[in-house]
C-alpha cells in the first residue's frame, strides 16, 4: 500500500509541475504591463508575467518559475522632438493652419512673433467669386486664397509661407517633392518639418476649380487642406503638432504618407 501511495504522490507532483509550466508559457504569451524604463546598454531581467516591452532595445526575460527560460524581444524606436510648441488656431484663425504651424516653428526657435504678425505679413488673394459666368479666385502657390481669419476662406501652399518665415527667421528650406521617408530622416536629426496634408488625415479630392485672373491659370482645389509640423515618428506612426486642437497628435504612418503625397509632398524646415 505504501508503494501505491508513493506512486500516487509522484504522479501528482509531476502533474502539478506540468500545470505550472503550462501556466507560465501562457503568461509569457499574453503578458501586458506599463511604465517600462529603458537603458540601451543594460540587459534587463524582468517578471515576464507583468511587463510590456515598448521601449526600443533587446531584453532578456527570466521568469521566477522558470529555470533556463529566456525570451528576447526587439522593439522599434520612437523619435520625438520634446517640448515642441502647440497652439489652437480656433477661434481666431479658422483657416489659418499654415500660419499657426509656422508660428509654432518660430516659437520653437525662440523667435518672438505673434500669430497676427504672421497673418498680416502673408500675401492674400481673392476668395473664389463669379464674374460673367466664370469663377475666379486666388492662386495658393503665390498667395493665401481669402483670409486666415475667415472660416469660409481656403488656404495657401508652401512658397508664400516661406516668404513670411524668412522675414522673421531667414533660411527656411523648401523641401517639396521629397518622400515622407526623406522628411522623417530630417526629423530624426531633431529638426521639425512643416508639411501639407488634410484635416484629420481624411481621404479627399479636388472639390472646386477656378481661374486665377492675372495668369489665366486653372486652380484645382483639394478639399480639407491642412498644415502640421512633424515632430516625431516610429514604424507605425507620424507624430505632429496639430493646430486643429492645439495638441501633439499621433497619426497612422501609411495614411499620412498617402495624404502627404496627394497634396504634392509639400515640406519646409529650418536647417537649424
Amino acid at each position: 500500500m505504501l508503494e501505491g501511495l508513493k506512486k500516487v504522490f509522484t504522479w501528482l507532483y509531476g502533474f502539478g509541475l506540468l500545470v505550472i509550466l503550462m501556466t507560465l508559457f501562457w503568461s509569457l504569451k499574453n503578458s501586458s504591463t506599463k511604465n517600462l524604463s529603458y537603458s540601451p546598454n543594460l540587459e534587463l531581467f524582468l517578471n515576464a508575467v507583468h511587463n510590456e516591452y515598448q521601449a526600443p532595445g533587446v531584453y532578456k526575460i527570466q521568469d521566477k518559475l522558470a529555470v533556463n527560460l529566456n525570451k528576447v524581444i526587439e522593439s522599434e524606436p520612437t523619435y520625438l522632438i520634446n517640448d515642441f510648441p502647440t497652439f489652437n488656431q480656433f477661434p481666431d484663425y479658422p483657416t489659418g493652419c499654415e500660419s499657426i504651424a509656422l508660428y509654432n516653428m518660430l516659437r520653437y526657435y525662440d523667435v518672438e512673433v505673434t500669430p497676427d504678425e504672421i497673418v498680416n505679413a502673408l500675401k492674400k488673394g481673392d476668395d473664389p467669386y463669379w464674374k460673367k459666368k466664370k469663377l475666379y479666385g486666388g492662386n495658393p502657390e503665390i498667395e493665401f486664397v481669402g483670409d486666415p481669419r475667415d472660416i469660409h476662406s481656403y488656404g495657401v501652399y508652401q512658397k508664400p509661407i516661406i516668404e513670411v518665415a524668412n522675414k522673421f527667421k531667414p533660411g527656411m528650406i523648401d523641401y517639396t517633392g521629397h518622400s515622407i521617408n526623406d522628411v522623417l530622416e530630417i526629423v530624426k536629426k531633431g529638426i521639425p518639418v512643416q508639411v501639407w496634408v488634410s484635416v484629420d488625415l481624411k481621404d479627399t479630392e479636388v472639390c472646386a476649380s477656378w481661374t486665377h485672373k492675372e495668369t489665366n491659370q486653372q486652380i484645382d482645389w483639394i478639399c480639407g487642406l491642412h498644415s502640421v509640423v512633424i515632430v516625431g515618428f516610429n514604424k507605425a506612426e507620424v507624430i505632429v503638432s496639430d493646430s486643429t486642437n492645439g495638441e501633439i497628435v499621433h497619426y497612422e504612418r501609411e495614411q499620412f504618407k498617402k495624404i502627404y503625397n496627394l497634396f504634392g509632398q509639400r515640406a519646409i524646415y529650418y536647417p537649424e
